[in-house]
């Protein structure tokens, strides 16, 4: 489940859309949180990242990942396809967790024997 990201980052929230600078290894990263309904009506909980000059590293985006959900919760950055893909800021990732539904490959399937 998504949590609330600490309030001492908090910087402004309009529309219920919490926006955040989270200061990580000297870098100030941009964060913004919402939970967002897809066509089909889904709901899924969602975390931008950006920074001012370049995209998130996968430490920055795993430390903000770890900050928004438990360590068990599975959260997806998805590559749409082109012909689907909006770009409003250059250097933002997205991270996104359905709600109340399975991914695919919970239920059947596993990626690797977890011992190795």
């Amino acid at each position: 489940m998504l949590r609330n990201l600490p309030k001492k980052y908090l910087v402004s929230s309009d529309e219920n859309l919490p926006k955040y600078v989270i200061p990580f290894n000297g870098r100030k990263l941009f964060v913004v949180q919402s939970v967002d309904r897809d066509p089909r009506g889904f709901a899924w909980e969602h975390v931008s990242v950006s920074l001012k000059n370049r995209v998130p590293t996968y430490e920055e985006m795993n430390f903000i990942k770890q900050l928004a959900w438990d360590p068990e919760d599975e959260v997806i950055h998805f590559f749409p396809p082109a012909s689907e893909h909006v770009n409003f800021h250059e250097y933002c990732l997205h991270l996104w967790r359905p709600i109340g539904v399975k991914l695919p490959w919970q239920e059947d399937c596993s990626f690797g024997d977890a011992s190795e």
